[in-house]
């Protein structure tokens, strides 16, 4: 069970709080909720226990729910928007079960300002394997990017970031899924 409800907003107000984490480099989590977030969450004590730790749940268009919710391709169109003519790097990491290059070439085809996104693969066991999470967390750090997406497994994408998230050189870490 979800400790916090997840929160609704529009487009323009994650953009406001993605802006107020960027000066702070220090891995600041945003993830979208969906009802297998809420489902794993009742299930898994870790996995509950890594959303706890997240500083911001958004209620996703896959999230049950009345309220206001964010699609994640409205966040990502939104992300380009913002990102145009900025100065901001993004990464996205992805993987196993996905290819980093082709994710990311799909990204900047739906968002063309998202282009310049740079990929991160993931290989088998990332979430268990410390000799593989630390070549992942070099590159991440090499690349240095302001925003980190991660598209990977739910669960192992979720928990992987909240043990691994403070020792990422970014300022913003954003679960897709």
């Amino acid at each position: 069970m979800l400790k916090r409800n997840p929160e609704s907003i529009n487009a323009q107000d994650f953009i406001k709080r993605l802006e107020g984490v960027l000066p702070e480099q220090r891995a600041r989590v945003f993830v979208f909720v969906t009802g297998r977030h809420a489902e794993l969450a009742r299930e898994s004590e870790p996995f509950e226990f890594a959303l706890s730790q997240a500083d911001f749940l958004i209620a996703s268009d896959e999230y049950p729910s009345t309220h206001q919710v964010l699609s994640q391709d409205s966040m990502l169109g939104a992300l380009a928007t913002w990102v145009r003519n900025r100065a901001i790097k993004v990464a996205l990491i992805a993987g196993p079960e996905r290819d980093a290059e082709i994710s990311s070439r799909t990204i900047a085809e739906k968002h063309p300002a998202l282009e310049a996104i740079k990929p991160i693969s993931l290989q088998r066991n990332f979430d268990k394997d410390e000799q593989v999470t630390g070549k992942v967390i070099e590159e991440i750090n090499r690349l240095s990017p302001d925003i980190l997406l991660v598209w990977s497994s739910l669960n192992a994408e979720e928990t992987w970031i909240a043990n691994y998230r403070h020792r990422f050189n970014c300022s913003a870490v954003i679960g897709l899924h």
